[in-house]
């Protein structure tokens, strides 16, 4: 630290150069104040932000959410900016350990002159003494003035720097322009930093890292041994030996984790000793400075892609060339072929089954089902799956129409067809089956698809009367060995509908009252003769019904004989009768058997 004298002496020294401070005092003037945008004193940190300012005047950024200090004739500025242009020192007061009692008292040790910010000291510098160090005014023309620490003072402001009181012993330390009394210059700057004890005159001490040693306590941070005189390093202000230094601070090698001082590099985002460097797998250098680099590890190119390259999807090599991109997948190009019989595909199409690629045909050999309508394979286009069945669009075709089934159609079992709803009709008469809902009614009987009332026809029974079928759901009669429409059921004498007992002539209906009568039947009607009539061959014939036999042809040309029953000569020819003659024929000759047999009763 410097020296200082007795009060006395500074006074001494002072007082011979006041003639010197008048003649600055005269070339200030009685008026003299400090030059544009100088300022005394700076307020302490403050939340406050000057009404102008919006942005710190220092670094430009906004002022809002962060603390702030005004410094009086230069602006508004973040509290971390507010730092002298000389020195860099910090100037704000609050959490500056730094700041003196004046700067505490004052408000601020920050200061401005022609628009920068400046500490006290360097402030004081700019005006080679012209004003006192204690409260910054010019001297005035016959003031006492004391010089102490390299500046000039009111003898009433010159005071100790950190503790504001007298110099006791009348010494005076000055330290970077400042005055400290024994005391506090003992405490602040003869203090050994390593062990707190104050560094006597008598004692070794020394000065490094801008603080007080004994030489002693002035050892490796870490260790403890001493330097020797040597080099040594800092960090934080502590000192280190070079062994530890480099141990604790030095970037470490990526590889082999020791520090790396010299002959080293840096790749892969991190710190390798140059023997270091190399590939990870096979620990090659990279003679020709390249190399590559997979999540931090570096790599040679062989083993890079060995690892990480992409592998061709058909041979399972690795692609260092041209490749072709398909099924998720690389491909070297004369690798990409049919799976199955090895033929390329030349830029066409191609089929995939589990990340393979197929030819056309032997994918449809080997995985696709075969359409129920053409029996060719089902590969591509469109498709229709019904039931366990998948079709070509095309071929399922609706029975009746040969179009396309599109939307809801109806199908037959056993065997299966198909129809649209539009064109599902039953096969007897043609009406649709479908109604306006989808809902399909019908019935199929012997292989035809039936509406309700043609099912009732087919389910129904021929009418031993008319030979007409009669409908399931229609009323009839069982009657002689058959079904009759109640119409039908007439006795074939009086041929009035029989509707109590009757009796069978040859599998026709007799009603009572004729069978009562016993009258004899025309052979040629069947009905009963009760009036004028003719008896030809023993048998009688109503007038108007005499006629041939067979044809019922006129009798008028003549008639002859055949087998006792009168014919025309048409058909004279001896022949089977036709097959209603001859139940006509065995109708009456059962009647005239049964009347016989009534009339002998």
């Amino acid at each position: 630290g410097g020296g200082g004298g007795l009060k006395e002496e500074a006074l001494r020294a002072a007082m011979g150069d006041v003639e010197g401070a008048d003649k600055l005092g005269d070339d200030l003037g009685d008026d003299a104040t400090l030059s544009d945008g100088a300022s005394t004193m700076a307020d302490g940190p403050d939340d406050r932000e000057a009404e102008e300012d919006s942005d710190c005047l220092v670094c430009s950024e906004g002022l809002e959410g962060r603390d702030t200090m005004h410094v009086p004739g230069f602006g508004t500025c973040h509290v971390e900016c507010v730092t002298c242009s000389e020195c860099s020192r910090n100037l704000s007061v609050e959490g500056d350990p730094r700041a003196s009692d004046f700067d505490l008292r004052t408000g601020g040790a920050a200061m401005s002159l022609d628009g920068k910010l400046l500490c006290r000291p360097h402030f004081l510098d700019q005006f080679k003494n012209g004003v006192c160090a204690g409260c910054l005014v010019p001297f005035r023309k016959g003031e006492r003035v004391v010089e102490a620490a390299g500046r000039r003072w009111h003898p009433q402001h010159l005071v100790c720097e950190s503790c504001n009181g007298p110099f006791l012993d009348g010494k005076c330390y000055g330290v970077s322009g400042l005055p400290y009394c024994s005391t506090c210059h003992t405490d602040l700057f003869l203090r050994c930093t390593g062990c707190g004890e104050t560094v006597k005159d008598t004692e070794d001490g020394i000065t490094a890292l801008g603080k007080t040693w004994h030489r002693q306590c002035f050892t490796c941070t870490d260790c403890g041994s001493d330097f020797g005189g040597g080099k040594f390093y800092s960090r934080d202000g502590k000192p280190y030996c070079e062994e530890h230094y480099f141990e604790n601070f030095a970037p470490k090698c990526a590889k082999c984790t020791r520090p790396v001082v010299a002959d080293g590099l840096r790749a892969c985002g991190a710190v390798w000793h140059n023997s270091c460097f190399g590939c990870s797998v096979c620990s090659c250098s990279f003679e020709d400075g390249r190399f590559m680099e997979k999540d931090g590890v570096p790599f040679c190119e062989e083993h890079y892609l060995d690892r990480f390259g992409q592998r061709c999807g058909g041979c399972g090599l690795v692609i260092k060339d041209k490749y072709l991109q398909a099924l998720d997948q690389s491909w070297h190009p004369d690798c990409f072929v049919c799976a199955e019989c090895g033929t390329g595909f030349d830029g066409g199409a191609f089929f995939s089954r589990e990340g393979r690629p197929y030819c056309r045909g032997d994918f449809a050999r080997l995985f696709c089902p075969t359409c129920p309508g053409c029996k060719e394979p089902v590969v591509d286009g469109a498709t229709v799956k019904l039931g366990d069945d998948k079709w070509h669009a095309g071929c399922l075709k609706c029975n009746e129409c040969d179009k396309p089934l599109e939307g809801q159609f109806v199908t037959l079992p056993d065997p299966p067809r198909r129809f649209h709803n539009q064109c599902f009709k039953c096969d007897d008469c043609g009406v649709l089956m479908v109604d306006d809902e989808g809902k399909c009614r019908y019935a199929m009987r012997e292989g035809r698809k039936l509406c309700s009332k043609c099912l009732a026809l087919a389910s129904g029974k021929p009418c031993k009367g008319c030979g007409a079928v009669i409908p399931a759901d229609v009323p009839c009669i069982t009657a002689l060995g058959g079904s009759w429409h109640p119409a039908c059921l007439k006795c074939l004498s009086c041929d009035k509908e029989v509707s109590g007992k009757l009796l069978a002539v040859a599998g026709r209906p007799l009603c009572g009252d004729c069978f009562e009568g016993s009258k004899p039947m025309c052979a040629a009607c069947a009905k009963t003769v009760d009036g004028p009539h003719k008896l030809v061959l023993g048998r009688p014939y109503h007038n108007d019904c005499l006629r041939c036999t067979v044809g019922g042809c006129s009798l008028d040309g003549g008639a002859v004989k055949r087998a006792e029953w009168p014919v025309c000569r048409e058909h004279m020819a001896d022949e089977p009768w036709p097959k209603e003659t001859a139940d006509r024929i065995a109708a009456w000759e059962a009647w005239e058997a049964a009347r016989t047999d009534i009339l002998a009763a």
